[in-house]
């Protein structure tokens, strides 16, 4: 090398960058990675299946334990759950009647009580699930349930008390009311039949199936009880109404009685009888129109109680919804249904056989169709006035019942204005009819009036009395909407806790705790804790070393030094006192790499350096030095950490003479060579610790020794101070052929080897790559395929090493 790098001075030329040596040419025979994909750690494989199968191997312990550990107390906790038990029963209820007309069209009193009382029909689903959760049904079923009080088996039913530890007492109504509601479960089922199923959940399986008992026969009692008190309104509309009747008959009775004994009158001729005949019917019809108007009102007002219930004064705006056309349309029907009425008195044979009468046909075919009018216009103003369907209850049943009632009252409107118009048109041609007697004899007339006023009286007293008879009977035997079809059974298995699946929650649990663990101790791990990890810093693992504890025990040395042919070297130096063993080998295979990496060329100056102290750095170059002299090779080992040097001691001898004393001519250099008990191995120990180590590793005199050694010896191996925390050594690192980075094993950082390798790059040293020193594959972190290879690998070796050699052939 030229000497016009160096100043007069001793300094480098260039000592104002960074205070290094440097001519901007890499050094001879550098070794120079490519390194333009370097990163601290390769983020795409942060969580490659390799690495997550490699977390799993590495805390499979921990995640048993706290997956179990979830498991049993997931378990534990859902044996303290109160176990609940359901039992369950379905009830068939009576639907609706379908074909109901909007009309009232017929003079049949039974029809007419069906409309205005709903005698006879059956019901909707939702309304019937609506009574089931409301507090009046729930009110009817505590009552049932504090009157039966005991249970089957003698047992009190648990809901009707309050159970603590100190004291037992009987729960309030309205707690047992609360607690039936919130038990209950009633729904319909899967089909479209009109079935309901009846759950009830309780701590008792046999107070389960019993409140599913006492809530099928509970509603088909109330329903029951319902559908008698509609019969009841009806039979005391008609008793009034019978009353009133039979007043009338009475009247007539004895005003016919004194008129024929006062009077002598001849029977009216034929030609008169079928005008009588028609101002009866007239007469009866508008009687019966009436009764039914009364009836029909009285419904009404009924629904406009209810419908006041659920929106205050709304009922008024659908009594006022008839449209004048609509009104059109019903006195029309009105003076259709006279005409019938008219037709069929003058010809009765007709009654059964309307079709024979074209004229009947077409005032049906109308009505028919002025109906289906008035229905679409009806149906018009009931989407109008949809406004109030926002009223719900969460069953839906509450929206549903306004709808209902809603209809049926604006149905009752229409039916009472349809009789109204009715009623007027057949007064108007019952006075036109009256009008067609005025020529008759006074007194045939006033006895035709008479007998027909009594006739009307009696044919209306005879229907409601039959209708009451027959209504009072049907009182008698009226049952309610509800058939069971399935009775409830005692369950064999409470439906919760689910102790499966609260178990299988917790173990899952316990795993996602253990995963998170495990992941957030990998991610928050700085240390070299796997091969793996080394070789994504995009230099060659040129080696690792495993923990030689082991093979220092095997050798029987339980002491620091050992004596070698006089000398106390270092139980470190394995590849001296035990050459065959795994770890002596591993050196080998470094040296190899190292010696190999650059095969056209001759690796002078090797270099060691580490990221901190006791990394390993002086205990590799040692056993590397020892490796090469075994191949016959001069070598050199040159202790150049001048603040902490451990060379010497490795082979047991003083520090001084050294470096330091050649540096500054206190000593010469055949002085500061020592022979090693190794054959071809010298070392140069640093000597006394110099006033400032950097600008001894700086000076030129160090320079030209290098140079001088590097002629005198096949290969001289550096220990240099670790660059990662002193940049004492800069010049050496420069100026070696290659540069070894020593990495301990789960002690050596991440971010350290980041710093040290950025370092060296920044001073253009050639880095050889690196060596991880201290190995442990039992407690390395790296992928699973790696470790195992060196575990078993080591497993080889040493089996391979103790099996017993056989003898060698003589030749």
């Amino acid at each position: 090398m030229s000497s016009k790098n160096f100043d007069n001075d001793g300094s480098h030329e260039s000592s104002g960058r960074n205070g290094y040596y440097g001519n901007g040419h890499a050094p001879k025979f550098a070794y120079v990675p490519d390194t333009s994909g370097f990163e601290d750690e390769d983020e795409s494989e942060a969580f490659s299946p390799a690495r997550l199968l490699e977390i799993l191997s590495k805390y499979k312990y921990l995640i048993v334990l706290f997956a179990l550990t979830g498991g049993g107390l997931a378990y534990w906790y859902s044996t303290t759950l109160p176990r609940i038990f359901q039992s369950q029963g379905t009830l068939m209820i009576a639907s609706a009647q379908s074909g109901q007309g909007y009309y009232y069209t017929s003079g049949d009193l039974s029809s007419l009580l069906s409309t205005s009382f709903g005698l006879g029909r059956g019901t909707d689903v939702s309304s019937e699930i609506f009574q089931f959760n409301s507090r009046q049904f729930a009110e009817h079923l505590a009552d049932s349930v504090m009157q039966k009080r005991y249970m089957p088996n003698g047992e009190v039913f648990p809901l009707l008390l309050n159970i603590s530890e100190e004291s037992t007492s009987d729960a309030s109504a309205d707690q047992v009311v609360n607690r039936i509601r919130s038990g209950m479960i009633v729904r319909q089922s899967e089909s479209d039949l009109p079935v309901l199923s009846v759950s009830f959940q309780s701590e008792s399986p046999l107070e389960a199936r019993e409140m599913v008992s006492v809530i099928q026969h509970t509603y088909m009692r109330v329903s029951t009880m319902q559908n008698r008190e509609r019969l009841t309104d009806g039979i005391r509309f008609l008793r009034n109404e019978r009353e009133r009747v039979g007043q009338l008959l009475s009247e007539q009775e004895l005003t016919y009685k004194e008129y024929m004994e006062s009077e002598s009158l001849v029977m009216p001729e034929n030609r008169v009888q079928n005008v009588e005949s028609t101002l009866t019917s007239l007469q009866t019809e508008i009687e019966m129109a009436r009764i039914n108007r009364a009836a029909i009102a009285e419904n009404r007002n009924n629904l406009i109680s209810e419908f006041e219930q659920y929106q205050p004064g709304l009922s008024e705006q659908l009594s006022q919804a008839t449209a004048p056309q609509l009104n059109l349309l019903i006195a029309r029907i009105g003076e259709l249904q006279f005409e019938r009425t008219i037709i069929l008195s003058e010809n009765p044979q007709l009654e059964n056989n309307p079709q024979l009468e074209p004229e009947l046909v077409r005032i049906d075919r109308q009505i028919a169709n002025l109906q289906h009018e008035i229905e679409r216009k009806s149906e018009e103003l009931l989407a109008r006035e949809s406004h109030i369907s926002f009223i719900d209850a969460p069953t839906g049943g509450l929206s549903n019942r306004i709808e209902t009632v809603r209809t049926q009252l604006l149905d009752k409107e229409i039916e009472v204005k349809t009789l109204d118009a009715r009623i007027s048109f057949m007064e108007e041609r019952l006075e036109e009819h009256k009008a067609t007697f005025a020529d008759l004899p006074q007194k045939i007339l006033d006895h035709r009036k008479i007998q027909r006023q009594l006739q009307v009286a009696e044919n209306l007293y005879m229907a409601v009395n039959t209708q009451i008879a027959d209504l009072t009977i049907w009182e008698q035997t009226q049952m309610g909407f509800g058939r069971v079809v399935d009775d409830p059974r005692i369950p064999g298995f409470p439906i919760s806790p689910n102790v499966h699946l609260i178990t299988l929650i917790g173990f899952f649990g316990g795993l996602f705790i253990a995963f998170g663990l495990a992941f957030g101790r990998e991610m928050t791990i700085t240390e070299i804790t796997s091969i793996d990890k080394l070789k994504d810093y995009n230099y060659p693992v040129l080696g690792v070393v495993p923990n030689m504890k082991d093979a220092i025990e095997r050798l029987g040395k339980d002491k620091k030094t050992v004596s070698v042919k006089g000398r106390n070297v270092s139980t470190e130096l394995i590849t001296l006192l035990d050459s065959l063993s795994y770890v002596s080998d591993s050196y080998r295979r470094i040296l190899n790499n190292i010696v190999f990496s650059q095969p056209d060329g001759k690796m002078s100056i090797i270099a060691v350096t580490s990221c901190g102290k006791s990394e390993g750095k002086t205990t590799l170059v040692s056993n590397l030095g020892i490796a090469l002299a075994e191949t016959g090779k001069k070598v050199l080992i040159l202790d150049c950490d001048l603040r902490r040097p451990r060379v010497h001691r490795m082979f047991g001898f003083s520090k001084q003479p050294g470096l330091v004393d050649v540096l500054f001519d206190k000593a010469e250099l055949k002085d500061a060579l020592r022979e090693t008990v190794v054959h071809n191995l010298d070392i140069m120990s640093a000597g006394p610790q110099p006033p400032s180590p950097g600008m001894v590793n700086n000076s030129r005199k160090m320079y030209e020794l290098l140079e001088k050694l590097a002629g005198e010896y096949d290969h001289v191996l550096i220990d240099t101070p670790p660059y990662g925390i002193i940049s004492d050594s800069a010049p050496l690192l420069r100026q070696a052929s290659g540069v070894v980075v020593a990495v301990r094993f789960n002690q050596t950082k991440t971010e350290e080897i980041s710093h040290i390798l950025e370092s060296l790059r920044s001073i253009k040293a050639s880095i050889i790559g690196t060596s991880l020193i201290d190995f442990d594959p039992q407690k390395a972190s790296g992928y699973y395929v790696s470790n195992a290879l060196y575990r078993d690998k080591y497993g080889y070796y040493r089996d391979y090493h103790s099996e017993e050699a056989e003898p060698a052939q003589k030749i």
